[in-house]
């Protein structure tokens, strides 16, 4: 999740969609070659001997048609470059009004990578077989790209709940919390997160949540 206009066009919709939480891993059906080139900053995702979570099969997938500039999710609406992906790398297409897209890209460890902006050109810079001119938001789902912790409190202290990667939180209300040093957590709120931890509000520092379009 970013909290950029694409982010949060969902959270103006309240879109009806049944899902449940995920587990277990699962390859996307759709990419080729996948790897990043790091370069010297340290956050380059590695593509190579690991599983894609469970939970995306819903949704859409492509493969990039162009080398992109990825960033990794290191907390709420904070990153660190991941590199370069190149050509072929499998992504999941973020939905973003207007003609450009964003994208999503999984690593090998289930980490979570975006291209920064909502800047990629369907058929020039990725392919899918799906729809992506005139796609109806009920399509659009708010959906966790990376594993995330869940607290009772704003204190995030206790046990936290674990909600997996690819859960729908379509629907429910997120919104970013500020405490003295400045943003620290995402506040979420509705029946979603209510039936993943029993919670009807509840308190994320790790949340990283995006618009994905299913097939």
């Amino acid at each position: 999740m970013t909290y950029r206009s694409s982010s949060f066009i969902l959270l103006s919709f309240i879109i009806t969609a049944c899902s449940s939480t995920s587990s277990g891993t699962s390859a996307p059906d759709d990419g080729g070659t996948q790897g990043a080139d790091g370069g010297s900053d340290g956050g380059a995702l590695s593509f190579e001997g690991g599983a894609q979570p469970a939970g995306f099969s819903a949704y859409c997938t492509g493969s990039l048609l162009t080398p992109q500039a990825i960033q990794k999710w290191t907390g709420v609406d904070s990153f660190v470059s991941a590199g370069t992906a190149p050509v072929g790398t499998s992504i999941y297409p973020v939905y973003s009004i207007g003609s450009h897209w964003a994208a999503v890209v999984i690593g090998a460890d289930g980490s979570a990578a975006e291209t920064p902006a909502a800047s990629l050109v369907p058929g020039t810079d990725f392919s899918t077989s799906c729809k992506t001119d005139n796609v109806a938001m009920t399509s659009v789902h708010a959906v966790l790209v990376q594993k995330a912790s869940f607290y009772a409190d704003a204190s995030l202290s206790g046990n936290p709940c674990i909600v997996a990667a690819g859960t729908d939180v379509t629907g429910d209300t997120i919104s970013p919390l500020f405490g003295d040093g400045g943003l620290y957590a995402s506040v979420i709120m509705g029946d979603r997160i209510n039936a993943a931890c029993g919670m009807s509000k509840a308190y994320s520092p790790d949340i990283a949540f995006e618009n994905l379009v299913s097939k």
